[in-house]
């Protein structure tokens, strides 16, 4: 049963390397080889976390997305596929490139993310923290945000909590390509059988700008 890695790299306005945004997920499937029927389940299922716009919501992910993200253009997010079983450094087995239509409303700091967390079930012997996972989406834009305060703070708006589970549930359940938590200690894959997304911020500071300039001052002597 063939397990694989599908990277999604979206692309920043300013084109740096340095500056792409990466979400890793995994898959397994139930064919003994590898069908191209595999390669279009898993891309459709990628592209659609991003981009299905959810009935229960009325809102898709990439609503919530900053302008930071590169636009302008069709292929601003690309997907590769790896076959686990192949030695490092493995090859590419598969490639699509897609458009990730952010909104256009003002970006949050590009650091903000909020994470869709997800695990597998229990198994015996098995510790639970090898069968979670999470994904961190970002960069964002203000309608994420609530204008409201709660707990002392700011919250992500319950609209796109519910957006990032609805997404996360259209991954699930699928016989055929499974969407699976991995894990790096025992190199094993387990179907996902929950999602869930906390109304707390994230930071992912990696994803931050580098400073462009630099105020001073000095005491008068």
């Amino acid at each position: 049963m063939p397990n694989y890695a599908a990277q999604v790299s979206i692309d920043r306005l300013n084109g740096l390397p340095e500056d792409i945004v990466t979400n890793t997920f995994y898959f397994r499937t139930t064919t003994p080889t590898i069908p191209d029927s595999d390669m279009d389940s898993i891309k459709d299922k990628i592209v659609n976390f991003y981009t299905f716009l959810h009935a229960s919501t009325g809102k898709s992910i990439q609503m919530f997305m900053s302008a930071v993200l590169a636009t302008g253009t069709q292929t601003n997010a690309h997907l590769k596929v790896y076959n686990l079983a192949d030695l490092k450094p493995r090859p590419v087995i598969f490639k699509h490139d897609f458009f990730i239509n952010a909104a256009g409303g003002a970006p949050l700091p590009e650091e903000v993310a909020v994470c869709l967390s997800y695990n597998a079930g229990p198994l015996a012997g098995a510790d639970p923290r090898s069968r979670r996972g999470r994904l961190y989406i970002g960069p964002l834009n203000t309608s994420a945000t609530s204008n409201t305060i709660v707990g002392g703070g700011t919250r992500p708006t319950d609209a796109f909590l519910n957006t990032l589970v609805e997404a996360g549930l259209k991954m699930m359940g699928d016989t055929t390509v499974e969407w699976c938590v991995r894990s790096q200690k025992f190199q094993t894959l387990a179907e996902i059988v929950r999602v869930w997304a906390d109304d707390a911020w994230d930071t992912q500071r990696r994803r931050g700008p580098d400073p462009t300039k630099r105020m001073v001052r000095d005491l008068a002597g």
